[in-house]
């Protein structure tokens, strides 16, 4: 095995771009997938509650409904948010050889041009 076939070459640009919309379209189906199970699941509780309705009450549907969103609620309350961690940018060294930067934006206006003048009101 050479050492080539191991490491990748470098992308070249056409294939950066198919490779951009292949992850694109495997994002746009992973999503579609995950709407499509939580459409299924939905429609499984719809079906599940049915039959317990049917075997039992409704009484024992709710209450089941009840503590099945009670032990969510908990477990939702265990999950801990943890922050993304950013990579740190380079400091660049100021260099006090190099010009000021151009100030964006518009120029400011001449001192002596005095006030601006107003438009007429509309009526």
């Amino acid at each position: 095995m050479d050492l080539k076939s191991v490491v990748p070459s470098p992308v070249e640009p056409l294939s950066r771009r198919r490779l951009l919309i292949n992850l694109v379209v495997a994002a746009i189906v992973v999503v579609a997938l995950v709407a499509s199970i939580g459409s299924l699941a939905f429609a499984g509780g719809a079906f599940v509650g049915g039959r317990l309705a049917d075997a039992t009450s409704l009484r024992v549907v709710f209450i089941a409904c009840a503590i099945l969103y009670l032990l969510a609620a908990g477990v939702a309350l265990l999950l801990h948010e943890t922050r993304a961690v950013r990579a740190e940018r380079p400091s660049v060294p100021s260099d006090s050889a190099s010009p000021p930067a151009r100030a964006r934006g518009p120029a400011s206006p001449p001192t002596d041009a005095g006030p601006s003048p107003r438009r007429p009101p509309r009526g």
